[in-house]
């Protein structure tokens, strides 16, 4: 992207009829300066009442169309902005200025080259429309030749203003004006004096109507606002090229980090495996996506922790319910010390990118030490032929500091299901930490008996229940866009409920089977230039020990956190 983005550049400013800045300036220096030595310090009309005034926009001219680096997918930020072209200021080219002073006869000049001819052999095409000049031309240009002044040595790229200056400097000759009697050094001046002064001939400029004593002053204007303005547009160019290099150079240092089980064969139906990857601890990383490899035939969910210590050192461990472990391997909690979730998957959730400039911070300046990939294996037919699985997940990782760290608050419950029955499992936390909270993505989480899974912040001392998401926990299992915009801060409490609704005959228990349920809302969120909440877990005992209003909660959106929206 970035050798596309530099060639585009290249030939932006090699095509013949662009005019850079420093060409700009070269132009009006040298093609014009014969008419610019002609203004001495006798000339009359000075440009000094002349006003200017230039506006520098940010614009996107169409010489070069910026599209965005990363186009996210309709649950992933696609709300943000996408350069756009167009400009407001014409862009002045050679030809174009150069016909709007000279006319239709203005001299050619070739300031660039295709991007292929860079090793030929360079040649600039002069075409001119009297001999002298051509012949000029090749003396000055190509055969080194100027004319030197005998008294004092000054150099001239023509021979008619090496007169000019002998005859005013060294031979003092003067011109007088008739009329008035005032004198100048050159005849062109004086003539530019009768024509303003006495005869009162004015010229308009063509583009602002201004009026101006003499030829010289309208055609200098008109070239200053030329050169202002393909300033103005090649800055804004230059600054949606940079733009646009630091996002390609910044995405060029995206790694993709595979994070898979190692080819493990599970043995024991519900299954939950852990792998672990120590983090470089002298480098501090970035994790801004992910890419999942699984399906649902094969993994019932996944689920990515950040760990101060992980529960093993073994390459794989049991980690989950020990009454379902495989005996030949080791058997721990995926963390030791410092447990977070980072990210979860389950029902073929597709991949999640983070909003820019947001990203979870492991390494060298995090608690976050190690990686720990669960796996969860409900069934175990596939692997009756000895094959293997690989499920895990892609990591995406910039050692580029992002400036908001993001985080996953988790609230869920314990409790139980009674046979035939819709029961309420709820949980809500008050955040203690004095930290501000922009939450932007939510997952829910049941086994087959969820029916409504729903979040919501609850601010002004619990009077104003706030809904963060709201899904039916058996659809993909994905982060989701939060509803809320705004922030949660110090005060605020965060609250979930899962609807379950029981037709077994027998108590379901929260638990880590497929026959046992689980009740778990994610609110992922990013703080500014700060850390995230050490605290990361809300927990509660669930049915029929905990409910909200038992725990004192006011105004409950009843019906509201059950239903689902139409």
């Amino acid at each position: 992207m970035v050798s596309d983005i530099h060639a585009i550049f290249a030939e932006m400013f090699l095509n013949e009829d662009m005019i850079s800045i420093d060409t700009s300036i070269r132009y009006i220096a040298k093609s014009r300066i014969h008419m610019l030595q002609e203004y001495d310090e006798n000339h009359e009309n000075e440009l000094d009442d002349l006003k200017i005034e230039m506006e520098c926009t940010d614009m996107k001219p169409n010489l070069l169309a910026v599209s965005k680096i990363e186009d996210y997918s309709l649950n992933q930020w696609q709300g943000s902005d996408e350069y756009k072209t167009g400009s407001s200021i014409r862009l002045e080219t050679v030809g174009a200025v150069k016909k709007e002073i000279f006319g239709e006869e203005a001299t050619e000049l070739n300031f660039g080259r295709g991007l292929g001819e860079q090793n030929e052999k360079r040649s600039v095409l002069k075409e001119v429309n009297y001999k002298h000049r051509l012949k000029t031309h090749i003396n000055t240009t190509h055969n080194g030749i100027t004319p030197a002044c005998d008294i004092c040595g000054t150099t001239f790229t023509r021979k008619s203003h090496l007169n000019r200056h002998i005859d005013s400097v060294h031979r003092i000759i003067r011109h007088a004006c008739d009329i008035c009697g005032k004198v100048f050094k050159l005849r062109g001046a004086l003539k530019r004096h009768i024509d303003s002064v006495h005869n009162k001939i004015t010229h308009p400029c063509d583009i602002c109507q201004k009026t101006f004593s003499d030829k010289m002053s309208k055609v200098t204007a008109k070239m200053i606002i030329s050169a202002v303005s393909s300033v103005c547009v090649l800055l804004s160019i230059l600054a949606r090229c940079s733009d646009a290099a630091a996002a390609a150079e910044a995405d060029a240092q995206v790694e993709r980090f595979p994070f898979f089980m190692p080819n493990v064969r599970p043995n024991v139906p519900e299954s939950y495996l852990c792998t672990p990857v120590k983090i470089d601890p002298a480098s501090t990383y970035y994790i801004t996506g992910f890419e999942p490899n699984a399906t649902m035939n094969t993994a019932h969910h996944i689920i990515l922790y950040g760990c101060g210590k992980p529960g093993s050192r073994k390459p794989v461990w049991n980690c989950g319910e020990m009454a379902h472990a495989d005996p030949r391997l080791a058997s721990a909690g995926p963390c030791d010390e410092d447990s977070e979730i980072i990210y979860a998957w389950a029902r073929d959730a597709p991949r999640f990118i983070l909003p820019p400039d947001v990203g979870f911070k492991v390494g060298a300046k995090s608690r976050v030490k190690y990686l720990v990939l669960q796996v969860h294996y409900a069934h175990i037919d596939q692997f009756a032929d000895g094959s293997t699985d690989d499920s895990g997940v892609t990591l995406l990782v910039t050692r580029r500091p992002q400036s908001k760290l993001a985080g996953v608050q988790t609230l869920g419950t314990g409790g139980s299901i009674p046979p035939h029955s819709v029961e309420l499992m709820e949980a809500a936390c008050k955040i203690s930490e004095n930290k501000t909270l922009h939450p932007f993505a939510y997952r829910t989480h049941t086994h087959s008996l969820g029916r409504v899974v729903s979040g919501y912040v609850i601010k002004d001392d619990g009077r104003r229940w706030i809904e963060l998401g709201k899904r039916d926990p058996l659809t993909p299992q994905m982060f989701y866009e939060t509803s809320y915009k705004g922030t949660v801060e110090a005060g605020d409490t965060l609250a979930a409920r899962c609807t379950m609704q029981s037709d077994r005959d027998t108590w379901t228990y929260v638990g880590g089977t497929n026959k046992d349920e689980m009740c778990n809302f994610y609110m992922m969120y990013w703080v500014e230039n700060d850390e995230p909440l050490l605290d990361a877990w809300c927990f509660t005992p669930g049915p029929p020990t905990y409910y909200w209003h038992k725990a004192g909660l006011i105004d409950i959106p009843n019906d509201e956190a059950s239903t689902l929206n139409q």
